[in-house]
């Protein structure tokens, strides 16, 4: 995250973390200042299933007439 904040020039930070739950907790000098659902955020946002696949993308090689030369 931090390689990418600086190479787009845009700062961040850490505010708090997310459980399995789908809940972002924020503590503040021990105390629990946010407990909320990433639903009540975001709505009811349905997640893209990410397939990785590998694919061959080599090309076959192409001669340059020797005129260009």
């Amino acid at each position: 995250m931090k390689h990418i904040s600086d190479l787009e020039r845009c700062p961040f930070s850490v505010a708090g973390h997310m459980t399995e739950e789908r809940i972002i907790h924020v503590d503040f000098e021990g105390e629990e200042i946010v407990n909320l659902a990433l639903d009540d955020l975001f709505g009811d946002i349905p997640l893209p299933e990410l397939i990785a696949s590998n694919s061959d993308r080599s090309l076959p090689k192409e001669e340059l007439p020797h005129e260009m030369f």
